[in-house]
């Protein structure tokens, strides 16, 4: 297995990411000291956002529809809105 994307937990962040699928779509976003993570799975049909905040904590992406129990800056949801039609786009 090679590795493709490491992300160092800084200690003021709790949790850890679960395992990120084979074939999954993943983004990354660090602004201001609050980092974020997409994955889509191959499947497609939903997305998650982990938040630096607690990485363990998966808030879920469903039809291209931010989660409602989050809060993101302009700048963050646009780049969550872009990795969800980069993954589509990339499943078509």
């Amino acid at each position: 297995m090679s590795v493709l994307l490491c992300i160092e937990r800084r200690a003021s962040e709790p949790g850890t990411l679960p395992p990120i699928p084979a074939g999954a779509y993943v983004g990354y976003f660090d602004a201001a000291g609050r980092r974020l993570v997409f994955v889509q799975p191959a499947s497609g049909g939903l997305a998650w956002l982990y938040l630096s905040e607690d990485w363990s904590k998966a808030f879920v992406m469903r039809d291209g529809l931010l989660p409602r129990e989050i809060v993101l800056s302009s700048p963050e949801a646009a780049w969550a809105m872009a990795c969800w039609r980069a993954a589509r786009l990339g499943r078509q």
